[in-house]
C-alpha cells in the first residue's frame, strides 16, 4: 500500500521537496487522502496548517546556507519559495488561504473548527473575524470616549 501511496502522491506534486517529504514522511496517508476526499478549498488550507511547522521548520534549517558552493552542474533546483506557498501547492488550495486559516487559528480557534468541519467557507470565517475585530475596537473607542473628562 505504501508504494501505491507514494506513486499516487507524487503524481499530485510538482516540486521535489514535496515528493521528498510526503512520501516517506508521516504525512505520506493523510496527503494521498487529502485528494481522494471532497474537501473544499478552505478544509484543505486548514490541513495545510498541520504541515507549515514542517516546512518552516525545513525553510529555518536552509536559512543561511551557501548557494555559490558544490552546485550540481546540470541538476536544476527546485524553487525556494515562502512555506505557506508551498503547503498551499502540496494540497492544492490557495496559499491566501493558508495565511487566513493560520490567522484564524490563532485569533479564532472556534471559526476555524467550523472551516475544518465544512459548515463554513474560509472567506466567510475571516469576514466574521474582521466584523468581530472591529466591534471590539468600537467598543473600546466608546469606553475610552466615556471615560475622558470633557473639557468646557
Amino acid at each position: 500500500m505504501a508504494q501505491i501511496s507514494r506513486g499516487r502522491v507524487s503524481t499530485f506534486f510538482d516540486t521535489r521537496q514535496a515528493r521528498r517529504s510526503l512520501a516517506s514522511g508521516p504525512l505520506a496517508p493523510r496527503s494521498f487522502v487529502v485528494h481522494r476526499r471532497h474537501l473544499n478549498s478552505g478544509q484543505r488550507a486548514v490541513i495545510a496548517l498541520e504541515v507549515l511547522p514542517m516546512l518552516e521548520a525545513e525553510a529555518k534549517e536552509r536559512q543561511g546556507e551557501r548557494t555559490d558552493l558544490n552546485i550540481p552542474e546540470f541538476i536544476p533546483e527546485s524553487p525556494r519559495e515562502e512555506s505557506r506557498i508551498e503547503a498551499a501547492r502540496i494540497f492544492q488550495t490557495n496559499d491566501n488561504y493558508v495565511s487566513r486559516a493560520k490567522k484564524l487559528q490563532n485569533e479564532s480557534p472556534e471559526l476555524l473548527e467550523q472551516v475544518r468541519a465544512g459548515e463554513m467557507g474560509i472567506l466567510e470565517a475571516a469576514k466574521r473575524m474582521r466584523q468581530a475585530e472591529a466591534a471590539a475596537k468600537r467598543e473600546q473607542n466608546e469606553r475610552l470616549k466615556a471615560e475622558t473628562p470633557k473639557v468646557v
